[in-house]
């Protein structure tokens, strides 16, 4: 079972997601289920558990990530 995904009133966070068959609906998140690693290290920057990393100079020079 997943975690509330809230605002900082408590209220679900509405979020848009598009079916298998292309109907796009409005439903509340969800939060992560998994908070931790296979080895039960915490989520931290450069884990060897990243697989793909983002190249630097495409962090540079996309504003979008």
């Amino acid at each position: 079972m997943r975690k509330p995904f809230t605002n900082s009133s408590g209220q679900p966070i509405q979020v848009q997601i598009t079916t298998p068959e292309g109907v796009v609906k409005t439903v509340n998140g969800r939060g992560h289920t998994i908070f931790a690693f296979p080895d039960q290290s915490a989520f931290v920057p450069n884990s060897r558990y990243y697989l793909f990393s983002i190249p630097q100079k495409e962090i540079e020079n996309n504003p979008n990530l």
